[in-house]
């Protein structure tokens, strides 16, 4: 610290008074009595964040655990395998629990959707997806809680799901773990065309997912 100079001749010297506690009997009881026993009742918080060297609040909230909490499964109300449909500006979040468990790794590759390397055994979730007439499509799977694939079918039968056996119209596929996305899923200029979104999750993992749709004129 920089000394300031004092308005006195070099050879004075002021000693300053020493610092004396106040009396115990200046304190409210209470204090009094945590004074004298040597409790502390809080610890300053002095850590590399700190810049002022008193004591901080802890501000701290651990909500790491809330995003993978299992979710309620919902019923399939189909027909087949169908959990419910999805249009442009859509956002689910659910479960592949207690999904159907009808499409596997059997119809992913007969249908050119990718090769599997895994079993796609467990429950999946299907949405019917009716695009708009000169639309464009991107879609978006969160599953940050275990390795969910995301794929796309072209199908047009409205009561029945395509086994690994059915002949189906296109069918791409992102399995990316923990999500992935599909862009540039075009429609018929003149009709609206049908596909079925799929959910499902490799090595027969189930677990919660958030899936949007975002659709785009041409």
């Amino acid at each position: 610290m920089r000394a300031i100079p004092w308005p006195f001749p070099p050879s004075s010297t002021i000693a300053p008074e020493p610092h004396r506690p106040p009396p115990l009997a200046s304190f409210p009881p209470i204090l009094a009595f945590l004074a004298a026993t040597g409790c502390v009742l809080g610890t300053p918080d002095t850590g590399p964040d700190d810049t002022d060297g008193d004591a901080d609040a802890d501000t701290d909230s651990d909500t790491d655990t809330d995003d993978c909490d299992p979710l309620d499964p919902d019923p399939v109300p189909g027909p087949d395998c169908l959990a419910g449909s999805l249009e442009c500006g859509s956002s689910i979040t659910a479960t592949t629990v207690g999904g159907s468990d009808i499409l596997d790794e059997g119809l992913y590759e007969a249908a050119f959707c990718f090769i599997p390397s895994a079993s796609y055994g467990g429950s999946e979730r299907v949405y019917a997806f009716p695009l708009p007439p000169d639309t464009v499509a991107t879609l978006v799977l969160d599953s940050p809680c275990a390795d969910l694939d995301l794929v796309v079918v072209r199908w047009e039968d409205a009561d029945r799901c395509p086994r690994s056996n059915s002949l189906v119209g296109a069918c791409d596929a992102d399995t990316s773990a923990g999500g992935g996305a599909l862009e540039d899923l075009w429609g018929s200029s003149h009709a609206e065309t049908r596909y079925l979104v799929v959910v499902d999750g490799k090595d027969d993992a189930e677990h919660n997912f958030t899936l949007s749709v975002h659709c785009t004129g041409r």
